[in-house]
């Protein structure tokens, strides 16, 4: 087996999800994307497994106009008080 075949990872990340063992699947897929870094299957099912953030407004729609603004503006805000820390 070599270690830059994405397939792989994708596997054990499916029996892991399958398994309920989430966080080790989340793993699995990190690991993939360390050493094949280009396939794009590999962050398609890490987007799949994480948890996505609540709408800023959860009144509104994911895809409103306002909601999307303001939650990048979220990000970048978290992301700077991040980096300060």
């Amino acid at each position: 087996m070599k270690r830059n075949q994405a397939q792989l990872y994708l596997n054990l990340a499916e029996v892991y999800a399958t398994a309920g063992r989430r966080d080790d699947a989340v793993d699995a897929l990190q690991t993939g994307l360390k050493f094949a870094r280009r396939d794009i299957r590999l962050t398609i099912a890490m987007n799949k497994l994480t948890a996505r953030r609540a709408p800023v407004l959860s009144f509104l729609g994911r895809r409103h106009p306002l909601n999307r603004q303001l939650g990048i503006l979220r990000h970048r805000a978290m992301r700077m008080f991040a980096q300060t820390t």
